[in-house]
Parts: structure tokens; C-alpha cells; sequence
């Protein structure tokens, strides 16, 4: 009895360097079952993303309810604008020459 390691058959032929093997189960299937758990795997990732950002909205949609149920008015800075320019005449103005600082030429 030899005290080497006795390996099953099909990995003695894959590991034989003297038998010509199948470049598809070296090369070949490792790679479709790289590309295909790759595609499981962004497949989860891409859902996750979707999920997430559906959950964003229903928050915001929570919040605008609460907003219109509730006596609070949402902020617009829009708004605020026009209240403060409204009684503005813009078009009455003079042109006036900014003084320069001393010791500055003209």
C-alpha cells in the first residue's frame, strides 16, 4: 500500500498534466458560472437600490400628508420671494458711481 493520498478519478484526470483534459471544465465553465452568479448578484443589488428608493417616497409622502392634514404651511422660498419683491418698483433706479479707496488713480 502506498501512503500517498489517494485522489477520486475524475480529479486525478483533471490534475493529470500527461492526458489531454477538457479546456471547458477548466476554463469554459468556471466562467458561465462566474457571468451567472454575476447576474444573480446584480439582479439583488439592482431590486435593493428600487426598494430603497420606493421607501424614500413613501417617507416624503408621509410627510406631505402630515403637511396638508396639520396647520404647518410647507416652506417655499418661491413664495417668499415674490411677497417681499411685490411692492417693489424696479424700475426706478439712478446709476451711482461707487467711491474709490483713498490713494487709488482714476
Amino acid at each position: 500500500m502506498s501512503s500517498r493520498l489517494q485522489l477520486p478519478t475524475f480529479l486525478r484526470t483533471l490534475l493529470n498534466p500527461r492526458k489531454k483534459r477538457s479546456h471547458f471544465l477548466t476554463v469554459g465553465l468556471p466562467f458561465v458560472l462566474t457571468i451567472t452568479a454575476g447576474s444573480f448578484a446584480l439582479s439583488h443589488l439592482a431590486q435593493v437600490r428600487y426598494d430603497y428608493h420606493d421607501q424614500k417616497v413613501k417617507q416624503i409622502e408621509k410627510k406631505e400628508l402630515l403637511n396638508k392634514n396639520g396647520t404647518e404651511k410647507q416652506f417655499d422660498i418661491r413664495e417668499v420671494y415674490f411677497e417681499l419683491t411685490k411692492d417693489k418698483d424696479w424700475d426706478d433706479w439712478d446709476m451711482v458711481r461707487v467711491p474709490r479707496p483713498p490713494g487709488e488713480e482714476q
